[in-house]
């Protein structure tokens, strides 16, 4: 009786086990279909797109939970083909992370596996004033009303600085097996003092980690090869720079140079989706929509620079993770980082972006409007560069709908503004394997990539004056 009443209970619960996976299988199609109705701004102005981001995972939740009425015989088949995707998908992305490492150590023979803050700490114990590489969002902790403000204060007043520790050797990022390693100039970006004189032909860069050259030695980044090729360059590239960060470093550090000719360098990959967000939470950034707004950063000097060092100092640790998780790796090996990069399965192809995206686009557009306001002031012209990003390359499917949406959006904003622009994404696409441009699905640009970035963007840039 005992084993009969054993046997009973056994059976319902892989009944119910079997139901259980089944209907987990429909929820993830139901909720995928119900995200894409939320970016149906994106996709109902196409046939294919609404076969493939409606109708595709409506059967699937559908049918999934038709197959529910199968004999206990099929629904346990099914749920086994069901519960073997999850452990597929982890192994191909385990040795995913095998070969990262793999061909990490191949790139680089010594191979450097230690963390940032230890290389960090290396560096101070052998009497060098080292930092991590940090950004406004590295400084800004959260305040009241959902809004981000500064630790910092001079004279009873709130500052933010935008850049590095000013002087001081910055430990980056290591995307080679090696670390990106430099000593940041006065201002805290990565330049030679002498970046600083002013001529008539200077050019500025302004942008974010791809405009500042991660995750390679600073002789390989975009403003290198310009320099090479003649050009008098100034570069603000900063690691997290997102749209109003970059338009408050030309109003904090390039009035008095007065460069004939600002670069604003795009990253699709985040500069609207991730960073303009969390600028817009800050008061102090968002003022700088004001055409009269300034912090005087320059002005501060040491004042700037004591207070960031002694800041990170202090905190080192919580900045650092404000950007950089510090279980990072373990997020992206759970959230199959790796594989769906591989595919083009990107946040934004996936449509998990957020729903005032719109909104984004129309701010953007006005921080554009006042960059080149603020540079034709002193008779200065604005320059737009496209930057494009891995997972456009990636994947069978290159074409993502809410990709090219954000495309279009910003592109014509530029337009509208009537600005030269430079468009990275065609000379990249012309290449017949453009993946091979980046040193690993959703990385930054390798060497090729930034040398090809710079040779594009010779032609249009005005060459410094003998």
């Amino acid at each position: 009786m005992a084993k009969a009443s054993s046997k009973s209970l056994l059976s319902h619960i892989s009944r119910w086990v079997v139901a259980a996976v089944i209907a987990s299988a429909a929820l993830c199609f139901a909720a995928l279909f119900v995200n894409n109705l939320r970016n149906a701004w994106a996709f109902a102005g196409s046939l294919p797109d609404i076969a493939l981001y409606y109708g595709l995972p409506g059967l699937a939740a559908i049918g999934l939970l038709a197959s529910l009425r199968l004999s206990a015989s099929n629904r346990l088949a099914l749920a086994l083909c069901l519960g073997s995707v999850p452990p597929a998908l982890y192994a191909a992305e385990g040795y995913l992370w095998y070969r990262y490492f793999t061909n990490k150590g191949q790139v680089a023979a010594d191979f450097d596996s230690r963390s940032k803050l230890d290389v960090i700490t290396s560096l101070r114990q052998s009497g060098v004033r080292a930092y991590p590489a940090v950004r406004a969002r590295s400084i800004l902790v959260e305040a009241k009303e959902g809004t981000l403000a500064s630790p910092l204060q001079h004279a009873g007043k709130q500052f933010l600085p935008l850049a590095n520790a000013p002087g001081r050797t910055i430990v980056a990022c290591n995307e080679t097996g090696q670390w990106m390693i430099f000593e940041a100039d006065q201002f805290g970006f990565l330049n030679a003092p002498a970046a600083w004189e002013r001529s008539s032909g200077k050019i500025a860069l302004v942008g974010d980690s791809f405009t500042q050259g991660y995750c390679l030695p600073p002789d390989q980044n975009i403003a290198a090869h310009l320099q090479k090729a003649g050009y008098d360059i100034v570069n603000l590239g900063t690691s997290g720079f997102g749209p109003l960060s970059e338009l408050a470093s030309i109003k904090e550090y390039l009035g008095d140079l007065r460069p004939q000719t600002v670069v604003w360098m795009y990253f699709e990959g985040n500069d609207i989706i991730n960073d303009l967000g969390s600028e817009l939470r800050s008061p102090i950034l968002r003022a700088y929509l004001d055409k009269s707004f300034s912090q005087e950063l320059k002005a501060l000097g040491g004042t700037l620079a004591s207070s960031l060092e002694t800041y990170l100092d202090t905190e080192m640790v919580a900045a650092m993770a404000r950007v950089d998780h510090p279980h990072e790796k373990l997020l992206d090996f759970l959230q199959i980082w790796r594989l769906r990069e591989s595919l083009g399965l990107d946040q934004i192809a996936l449509g998990a972006i957020n729903a005032d995206t719109e909104q984004r686009l129309a701010i953007f557009g006005e921080v554009l409007s006042e960059a080149k306001r603020t540079v034709e002031a002193w008779g200065g012209n604005l320059v737009f560069v496209y930057l494009p990003d891995s997972a456009r390359y990636m994947g069978a499917r290159y074409r993502s709908p809410i990709r090219e949406h954000l495309r279009a959006s910003v592109l014509k904003s530029a337009q509208a503004l009537e600005l030269p622009i430079i468009d990275l994404h065609s000379a990249f696409s012309a290449s017949s394997d453009p993946s091979k441009f980046f040193v690993f699905p959703g990385s930054h640009y390798n060497a090729e990539g930034y040398e090809l970035a710079a040779r594009i963007m010779t032609g249009a840039l005005v060459k410094r004056a003998d």
